[in-house]
């Protein structure tokens, strides 16, 4: 038998392809709403606002502010409300 690789170098090989494949649908899902939030609550003039957001049972909601406070209040419908101040 002319085999160059173990089984276990195949199925070592194989996983690592799968946890790349994974990772990839993952982030090409599009089931983060960062890119809504951060454009809406992103700039200087943004010092005190609210809205709502809605997201669904697999969605993430991620905001990034420099300073100020974020409260982020869940409703029904699956809307969320999102309210930051400086």
């Amino acid at each position: 038998m002319n085999n160059r690789w173990s089984l276990g170098a195949k199925l070592a090989l194989f996983s690592l392809f799968a946890v790349l494949f994974a990772v990839m649908l993952i982030a090409l899902s599009g089931r983060y709403h960062k890119s809504e939030a951060q454009d809406y609550f992103s700039g200087n003039d943004k010092k005190n606002v609210e809205k709502d957001f809605t997201v669904n049972a697999n969605d993430y909601l991620h905001l990034d502010v420099d300073f100020g406070d974020v409260i982020i209040d869940g409703t029904s419908d699956n809307k969320v409300h999102v309210k930051v101040t400086m």
